[in-house]
């Protein structure tokens, strides 16, 4: 990516004051509206300009960030930014649109992002409209199930036309769980009205007359959507399992749907019992992080040391954590943090 992180970060910022908080057609007007669009939820202001930079700068014209740059900073401000900016223009420095370093999870540059290549690849696949219908990732709280769904959430609008709907579901002792998701997907699908709402029957057989009526009708929807269902607790209220495995069945049969709704769920499988769940080579697992992985990551981006020191230094990264017993939902985190000394430690080194 052209800029440092420093210089985006505070590009953003010149972002936030620009559009006062309008995500509507001063976004627009500055990003374009298919980028607004497709923006995943975002905690605040900033997290909402940082995002739409990463994507502008990943653009392969380095024109919708040359707007960006003029419109929101006219008096030149960031004189670093432009400077570079001219360079671009007079052909001195090329404009370089890559994606982020593979081994951090985009856009959030402090999160070591280990032992996924096979499940980013297969992400990736599915965002360029192509690979699996549906996809499972099992692990349990504290592996990397926050940070997925996010990587989704990046990597679905910049690789491809499908809009990424993150939900996250635990218990609520209801019967609307089932449906309020199934609005939630049918208006992200764009389709007129709403959804049948089933009369009578058990709660898992309406929740399946919902699936199917969503599904049928996804094939028609004019904007194709990317169902990310991150189960933070497995005991769901009844029908919800049902919704979820009835809607990967129905993708799964029909090439039509699946162009229209992917559907990923992120769970503990380990007390569920799915009847459509996607074939094996669809069925991803987040596995535990440990030394030999810590070692690869730290060989990623800090390369040209011996390789002793990736070693003594992943050992060092697990001798800490198993010191600080963090609680298991914060083990990842906690490893990604030390990771990131680990990091510093190695590239100060001569």
């Amino acid at each position: 990516m052209l800029l440092t992180e420093e210089q985006r970060l505070q590009l953003a910022v010149m972002v936030v004051d620009f559009l006062g908080g309008n995500r509507g057609s001063a976004a627009v007007a500055l990003f374009g509206h298919d980028l607004v669009r497709v923006v995943p939820t975002q905690p605040n202001d900033f997290g909402f300009a940082d995002w739409m930079l990463v994507q502008t700068l990943s653009r392969p014209s380095m024109e919708p960030f040359a707007h960006v740059l003029v419109t929101v900073d006219p008096g030149a401000a960031l004189a670093e930014i432009h400077q570079l900016l001219q360079r671009v223009r007079r052909g001195e420095v090329e404009w370089d649109a890559r994606e982020e370093d593979p081994a951090w999870m985009p856009p959030l540059s402090e999160k070591p992002f280990a032992d996924r290549d096979r499940l980013r690849t297969a992400v990736r696949e599915m965002a360029e409209g192509g690979g699996f219908p549906a996809i499972t990732i099992e692990a349990p709280v504290g592996h990397g199930r926050t940070t997925m769904c996010h990587y989704i959430e990046h990597c679905a609008p910049k690789y491809g036309p499908f809009l990424p709907l993150v939900v996250s579901l635990q218990r609520k002792d209801t019967n609307e769980v089932v449906p309020f998701l199934a609005r939630k997907v049918w208006r992200a699908l764009g389709l007129p009205g709403e959804p049948t709402v089933p009369v009578g029957g058990t709660p898992d057989r309406r929740a399946q007359d919902f699936a199917v009526e969503l599904a049928r009708s996804a094939a028609l929807s004019p904007r194709p959507v990317w169902l990310v269902a991150d189960v933070v607790r497995s005991n769901l209220d009844e029908g919800v399992w049902t919704f979820l495995d009835e809607l990967m069945g129905q993708v799964r049969a029909d090439p039509l749907r699946a162009a229209k709704l992917k559907i990923t769920i992120v769970a503990d499988f380990s007390a569920v019992e799915l009847p459509h769940k996607p074939e094996v080579d669809a069925r991803f697992v987040l596995p535990d992080i440990g030394e030999a992985e810590i070692a690869d990551w730290l060989a990623a981006v800090v390369p040209g040391k011996q390789e002793g020191l990736y070693q003594l230094s992943a050992r060092m990264v697990m001798d800490k954590v198993t010191q600080l017993l963090p609680p298991a939902a914060m083990r990842l985190e906690t490893i990604a943090d030390h990771c990131l000394v680990a990091r510093d430690q190695l590239r100060a080194m001569a």
